[in-house]
């Protein structure tokens, strides 16, 4: 009876520390959701497109894929080199998390060309990193 009581309360205290983190989440997306409507600069407007990207790619793929396919066109025009790498990154996880592995795996190679041509050497070890979870 004392186990399975101490089981409810860690259940409850564990509950309580995951929705202040959703809310929190939640207003992030918010204010980053009114940068969108507002008149903001491209470099601002692109990174703004990447942190949604980054805030759904897990929870909400298919909203993460719409931002990152909007990072994408924004950051070719601009010619960011690290950007472009940074959305293919995004795609890359997508695919995976999809269940898409070839199309996930394409999207990494891509993205480490990228961080390559932009000599990030800590994007290209991380996209490494990405296609070993894959593979592994």
């Amino acid at each position: 009876m004392k186990t399975r009581l101490l089981y409810i309360l860690a259940l409850l205290c564990v509950a309580g520390w995951i929705n202040p983190v959703n809310a929190q989440n939640q207003r992030i997306i918010d204010s980053l959701m009114n940068e969108l409507n507002g008149d903001v600069a491209d470099t601002t407007l692109l990174n703004t497109y990447l942190t949604l990207s980054s805030e759904f790619v897990f929870n909400s793929p298919d909203t993460a894929l719409y931002f990152t396919d909007q990072a994408l066109d924004l950051a070719e025009s601009l010619q960011d080199t690290l950007s472009i790498a940074e959305c293919y990154n995004y795609f890359g996880i997508v695919g995976t998390i999809q269940g898409k592995y070839v199309t996930g795996i394409e999207n990494f190679q891509k993205a480490l060309e990228w961080y390559e041509k932009g000599e990030d050497l800590e994007g290209a070890s991380i996209l490494i990193n990405n296609i070993g979870v894959v593979y592994g």
